[in-house]
């Protein structure tokens, strides 16, 4: 699965896209919880809280004000993650 870095994210991992295995459908949480630790604390307020900084896209949707507990992701599915905050 690709995750997209937007702004702020992009510097602090130095690439654009994270890429990471999901084998079957698989919550959007779970998903976040595997991102690597200089990326997830800035995502993640807590296992399984998104920080209110960040926007979430999954197939271009918002996703985080249906919740993400809801949502299900799969390998071919583009997550990008967005700091409110961000440049271009």
């Amino acid at each position: 699965m690709k995750i997209e870095l937007v702004g702020p994210l992009r510097r602090i991992m130095d690439v654009s896209e994270i890429e990471l295995e999901v084998n079957e459908r698989t919550m959007l949480v779970e998903v976040l919880n595997r991102l690597p630790e200089k990326v997830k604390k800035h995502v993640l307020k807590s296992v399984d809280t998104v920080s209110p900084q960040i926007m979430i896209l999954v197939n271009g949707v918002e996703v985080k004000s249906i919740g993400i507990e809801k949502v299900y992701v799969e390998d071919k599915d583009k997550v990008v993650l967005i700091p409110i905050i961000h440049g271009g």
